[in-house]
C-alpha cells in the first residue's frame, strides 16, 4: 500500500524540462512530445489564413501544430512539403 502511495506522488510531482540555449523550461505532457522537433524557417498558411510555424520531429516528419476547440494541441503533418523541408534540415535532426 505505501509503494502504490509513493508511486502516485512521484506520477504527480513527475516534470519535464527542455533546455533552450541557457534557459531551462517546464513543458506540460502536451508540449512534451513536441520538445524535440526543431521550428524551421518556412510558415504554414491554412485555408482560414492562419499561420503555423512549419517544424521538423526527431523522426524527420514534417508538420505544424495546431490546437482544438477544447485547448488539446496535435500535430498536422504535411507531407506534400516533407522532402523539400525535410532535405534542408537533415543534418539538424538527431536520431
Amino acid at each position: 500500500m505505501l509503494i502504490c502511495i509513493l508511486g502516485m506522488c512521484a506520477a504527480i510531482n513527475a516534470q519535464h524540462v527542455v533546455q533552450k540555449n541557457n534557459t531551462f523550461e517546464q513543458v506540460s505532457k502536451r508540449q512534451k512530445k513536441f520538445a524535440g522537433a526543431i521550428k524551421t524557417k518556412y510558415i504554414y498558411k491554412d485555408s482560414t489564413g492562419k499561420e503555423y510555424p512549419i517544424m521538423i520531429s526527431k523522426n524527420g516528419k514534417v508538420f505544424v501544430i495546431k490546437t482544438k476547440k477544447n485547448g488539446k494541441q496535435y500535430p498536422y503533418y504535411l507531407k506534400d512539403l516533407q522532402d523539400k523541408i525535410y532535405n534542408e534540415y537533415a543534418n539538424r535532426i538527431s536520431k
